[in-house]
């Protein structure tokens, strides 16, 4: 299952990214930079993979490995209940959702 993204990049950059969940893996594919690298993070690299969501189409993402920590939005028009399904199936107790305003 693949959703579009945004990775921030630095203080004031983003970059689009696509999100794909599969069995064990986050891969994240740049959308338009080809000098960036897909990167592929396995279960057993993962922290934790957290959602805050604002209402039922976009949110906050937050990616933590061992060695790093990718922060992002999401806004997606089908709403969020597709990718918070997903990554709890895929990810268990490392996935956390915490909805409502921040």
């Amino acid at each position: 299952m693949t959703f579009e993204i945004k990775i921030k990049a630095g203080f004031f950059k983003t970059q689009n990214y696509y999100l794909t969940v599969e069995a064990g893996q986050i891969i994240l594919t740049p959308r338009e930079d080809s000098e960036n690298r897909r990167l592929v993070i396995e279960d057993h690299n993962l922290k934790s993979v957290s959602i805050i969501s604002r209402n039922t189409y976009s949110g906050e993402l937050e990616i933590t490995t061992h060695s790093n920590t990718y922060i992002g939005s999401i806004n997606l028009q089908t709403g969020m209940e597709e990718i918070t399904k997903k990554l709890a199936q895929e990810f268990g107790g490392k996935f956390i959702l915490q909805c409502g305003n921040v």
